[in-house]
């Protein structure tokens, strides 16, 4: 009787496993199937990808021009707290 539960249950188990590679392979078909219809003009040209490097580069000299001062900022005020308190 136990075997027989056993073989129920695996050939169930194997049922519901079959079930999910089917669902990811009706996923991967209807992936391929829409990068086929994908429209290619939305796509970046390679001066457009510069462009944006350079916008980058500009953006996180911006930032580190603003957050190293205020890093030695809060440094000072740490230190001068830490002074404070033990002097």
């Amino acid at each position: 009787m136990t075997t027989k539960t056993m073989e129920t249950y695996s050939m169930f188990d194997t049922h519901r496993h079959i079930k999910q590679l089917e669902k990811q392979a009706e996923s991967i078909v209807e992936l391929v199937r829409d990068s086929r219809n994908y429209d290619i003009s939305k796509l970046a040209t390679r001066e457009q990808v510069a462009i944006l490097e350079t916008k980058i580069t500009e953006a996180k000299y911006d930032l580190l021009k603003w957050m190293i001062p205020l890093l030695v900022t809060i440094l000072g005020i740490a230190i001068a707290i830490t002074a404070k308190l033990y002097l």
